[in-house]
């Protein structure tokens, strides 16, 4: 068996960590900006006014989905969300946490 160097096990560890708490961020954000109120997080549309997330990831790319909360009218001018107003990290956090919906 072929050792791994010190270094890199633990780069490996810390990005899983960083990854981690950025979805459990995403997922808070999801909540406080009340996003369930329109969306389900499962492929169950659930009769909510908003697309169902659950999958998102796979049919959306995460440029779509950053500028999507950037500024919900750039690909629906008729859209009726709101811009949830976030910072860029918070975007990014959400994206990480709707693309493992």
């Amino acid at each position: 068996m072929k050792k791994i160097p010190y270094q890199m096990m633990a780069a490996v560890l810390l990005t899983l960590c960083f990854a981690s708490l950025a979805h459990a961020d995403g997922k808070a954000i999801f909540s406080a900006k009340m996003c369930a109120t329109c969306h389900s997080s499962t492929t169950n549309k659930s009769g909510k006014p908003g697309p169902a997330l659950g999958g998102v990831g796979s049919r959306r790319s995460k440029a779509w989905l950053t500028e999507q909360l950037k500024n919900p009218k750039t690909h629906d001018p008729a859209s009726a969300m709101p811009s949830p107003n976030l910072s860029a990290p918070d975007i990014e956090a959400l994206v990480q946490y709707l693309q493992s919906l």
